[in-house]
């Protein structure tokens, strides 16, 4: 049961709750997840914008469905899905464990700075997770052809352009990500 996986694993004084990462990864999956029709319409906009001149987010949502079925519009949910899932399970998993931490290794007044800087820290690396999958996602929803779901789409990403190519987007994707962590 759930007690099971919410005991407590300690390595070298650092605590870790599995609650935490359990509770961040499955809200950050069921999130975005629900919401990926949303986010395959704002892509598709973005990549052409000249084909979804009229209709507003609706209007583009049915142009879409009538041109390449109502399945498109859960392109790039496997990536989605997962890798938000990791994301959300390493920033709130990681933040949580890291703020004691923090207040313990920097002993100041005021928890806020080691709060801040546990806060960087776990979102940080949840977008080093989180960034092939959304370089997966975003090549799923722009390219119809270029693999037929994230298993066959990471192993592409890694022919064309090696382990590096993962991490394309990771500056962006820092400074959108870490900020509101």
């Amino acid at each position: 049961p759930l007690s099971s996986v919410a005991e407590e694993l300690k390595h070298e004084d650092l605590v870790l709750d599995a609650r935490y990462f359990l509770a961040g990864g499955l809200c950050a999956a069921f999130s975005h997840g629900v919401t990926t029709p949303l986010d395959v319409v704002k892509t598709r906009i973005q990549v052409d914008p000249t084909n979804f001149q009229e209709g507003g987010v609706v209007g583009a949502a049915l142009q879409i469905i009538r041109e390449d079925g109502s399945a498109a519009l859960l392109a790039g949910l496997g990536p989605t899905v997962i890798g938000y899932g990791l994301e959300g399970a390493a920033k709130f998993g990681l933040y949580e464990s890291l703020k004691p931490e923090m207040v313990r290794l920097l002993a100041l007044e005021s928890p806020v700075i080691s709060y801040l800087l546990a806060s960087a820290v776990a979102g940080a690396a949840a977008s080093i997770i989180l960034c092939p999958m959304e370089r997966t996602r975003i090549r799923l929803v722009t390219e119809p052809n270029f693999a037929s779901n994230f298993l066959t789409g990471i192993p592409r990403l890694l022919k064309e352009s090696g382990v590096k190519g993962l991490l394309y987007g990771l500056p962006a994707m820092l400074s959108k990500q870490v900020p509101y962590t």
